[in-house]
């Protein structure tokens, strides 16, 4: 079976798009790959890369080689220095002299030490930026036939663009229809959860997610017994120390910086825009549903009385909303007899539990866990 990483980056338009076009330019200068701190499978997207130069561009050999300009650079290094020593075969690192009138990045070019590679260079922070940028100003300079370097620079951190630098923005690609999409691919595998389900679970994973597929992917395993609170879950992710660094960013607004800083104002917020997507066509559906099993004795009461509703009065029975429904199944005529007398006691209750879930996600406000099956049940199963 297909890993889900590789449907994200092979199979989703958006990200799909992104991988192609950052091979394509590869393939012409060295680059900036604008990315969020939170991005998802980082180690996969970078094979994916590889793949294509080698599979589709016939470039058997070339190799995608990560560096962390943190961890891997000595402080107080030179780049250039750094990558002819950390590259260069043999003799070449040694043979370098600085009276040949040549920069050491001219002599990394003309001797051809990054052949074949493209080096990714990841971790940049606001104090590394500038001498990475220089450098790779100075190695594009030189037109380079082989070898490439790929600057990766997260959203957060600040620079001065470069006209002569191309920048690729991951995000600029993703849209929250790349992530409903693959939420419906990793649902469609669990044969036990029923169509109304899949869709309530992928907008809910979509709009609390947002782009991290990585994330949607692990709350919607774990969210697969539909009776927990969607809050809990994310707790439990929040704590994973596997993920102690996602959402971690000074004012990130990812889905785990708002569960540990408990902001659940704004959690449930996002729960409220998946419900509204979802569960609100069903609460409309089975209104008109119940309105045609007693569209008679609708059509009769207003034929004999007049039922206002946002300061008309009401001559449709399709008119009736569920609050005017509660109110006017209440009603009797002269005789005490019920105007809406085909009305059966589960109807009512029914009227009384729908209205409450329309004014809930009318006025912003979620449905409990036990209110979103109760709506949910109503869909007959598919």
């Amino acid at each position: 079976m297909q890993e889900l990483s590789q449907i994200w980056w092979q199979e989703i338009t958006g990200p799909k798009t992104f991988v192609s076009n950052v091979t394509e330019r590869l393939l012409e200068a060295s680059i900036i790959v604008k990315v969020p701190d939170d991005l998802p499978w980082r180690h996969e997207m970078r094979q994916e890369i590889q793949s294509e130069l080698r599979e589709q561009y016939d470039y058997a050999e070339i190799s995608i080689i990560p560096i962390d300009a943190e961890e891997d650079v000595e402080k107080n290094t030179e780049i250039d220095a750094f990558i002819l020593k950390r590259f260069a075969l043999g003799d070449v690192a040694r043979q370098y002299r600085k009276k040949s009138g040549k920069s050491i990045t001219q002599y990394i070019v003309q001797k051809n030490v990054l052949q074949n590679d493209v080096l990714w260079v990841k971790g940049i922070t606001e104090k590394t930026i500038k001498p990475w940028m220089d450098f790779l100003l100075a190695f594009n300079a030189c037109c380079p036939k082989n070898g490439r370097i790929v600057l990766e620079i997260r959203d957060s951190i600040q620079y001065v663009k470069q006209n002569t630098i191309e920048e690729i923005d991951y995000s600029s690609y993703i849209s929250d229809n790349n992530l409903q999409l693959f939420n419906s691919i990793l649902l469609d595998r669990m044969p036990t959860i029923s169509e109304v389900w899949k869709r309530y679970l992928s907008a809910l994973a979509a709009c609390l997610c947002e782009t991290d597929a990585e994330i949607a992917e692990y709350f919607l395993n774990e969210y697969a017994q539909q009776t927990a609170d969607p809050i809990r879950v994310l707790e439990a992710i929040a704590q994973d120390p596997d993920y102690s660094r996602r959402g971690a960013a000074d004012g990130s607004s990812h889905i785990l910086s708002l569960v540990r800083h408990k902001c659940t104002s704004q959690i449930e917020r996002r729960i409220w825009k998946a419900q509204l997507q979802v569960l609100f066509p069903v609460v409309e559906a089975e209104r008109i549903n119940l309105i045609e099993r007693i569209k008679h004795d609708l059509t009769a009461m207003i034929s004999v009385r007049e039922i206002r509703q946002y300061g008309e009065s009401i001559v449709n029975p399709y008119d009736f909303e569920w609050g005017t429904l509660f109110y006017a199944m209440k009603l009797t005529n002269i005789n005490e007899e019920y105007y809406l007398k085909s009305l059966s006691k589960a109807e009512r209750e029914e009227i009384r539990r729908f209205r409450d879930y329309r004014n809930n996600l009318a006025h912003g406000d979620c449905c409990t866990v036990t209110q979103v099956s109760e709506i949910l049940a109503i869909v007959p199963y598919e």
